[in-house]
């Protein structure tokens, strides 16, 4: 996910040092890798992109795991829950 500028992999410590330096002079606190990516990919599902666009995005092959673990589970629901009200006329 971060090469080096020589395109390989780079050793995790040295991505975690560099994320907690850009944190703090954020000042955004701790926040994983993971947490960071959930809210990506929940503001790219709000943004009505698919969950196909979103997974290559994050560089998954199966959206099945993006939807499973990145997205937030409410934003399907209201979109669900609004459709609904549409056919029913409310």
């Amino acid at each position: 996910m971060f090469p080096t500028v020589l395109g390989h992999l780079r050793d995790p410590r040295n991505t975690a040092r560099d994320w907690a330096e850009a944190r703090a002079r954020l000042g955004i606190g701790e926040y994983s890798f993971h947490s960071f990516r959930k809210t990506v990919a929940t503001a790219l599902d709000q943004a009505g992109l698919s969950p196909r666009d979103i997974a290559e995005y994050l560089g998954h092959a199966n959206p099945a795991l993006t939807m499973g673990t990145y997205m937030s589970k409410t934003v399907g629901g209201s979109r669900a829950a609004d459709a609904i009200d549409a056919v029913m006329g409310r």
